[in-house]
């Protein structure tokens, strides 16, 4: 095993910690592991490695709890390094905000799970759209939002929810507009 595997595993460690610290169930409510779950002796050697953090309680937990470690155990395995150093420094971006901020981001995702498909995956394509923008656009459209009143920032929330899809396209074609038009000023300069 290469250094550069042990850092992985090790980071992947720290990962999966916190992850179980996020579910935030107390291991006693799993002392029954007799509805499917995985005793800890019949892991693959890979999986004991990397999660030897709870090898004393892996037995205790919730079948449930053991799937999801696992689970995160095979993505992470499959993941490319650069995608493994974003998700580290997510973790590190995690470890970093407060109680306060980690509790609105855990209910903002929680309401996105009960969003319908449909909505939930025009957000992505929102998301994917604002992260294609350069940089200072980003920072300039934060920049107004954060100068928006409450109140100017529902009446923007509600025009955009009550858009047809038309005057969406209208809109987005108007952003594309504005984007290459910043595009090419920039090439001027």
């Amino acid at each position: 095993m290469t250094s550069k595997q042990i850092v992985h595993d090790l980071s992947f460690q720290c990962i999966l910690g916190i992850l179980v610290a996020l579910i935030c169930i107390p291991a006693a409510v799993y002392a029954d592991n007799s509805g499917g779950g995985v005793a800890w002796e019949d892991l693959t050697a890979t999986e004991k490695r990397i999660l030897q953090r709870f090898a004393e309680q892996w037995n205790t937990f919730a079948p449930e709890r053991q799937q999801l470690l696992r689970r995160g155990l095979r993505r992470w395995t499959t993941m490319s390094p650069e995608q493994r150093d974003q998700a580290e420094q997510r973790l590190r971006t995690w470890k970093n905000m407060s109680p306060e901020q980690r509790r609105r981001i855990r209910q903002r995702f929680k309401q996105f799970r009960n969003l319908p498909p449909e909505q939930q995956q025009r957000l992505r394509r929102a998301r994917q759209w604002f992260k294609n923008l350069p940089p200072d656009k980003r920072r300039q459209m934060r920049q107004r939002w954060q100068n928006m009143t409450p109140e100017q920032r529902r009446q923007f929330r509600d025009r955009l929810k009550n858009a047809t899809p038309e005057q969406r396209r209208r809109w987005h074609q108007k952003q594309q507009q504005r984007l290459k038009r910043h595009r090419w000023r920039e090439g001027r300069e």
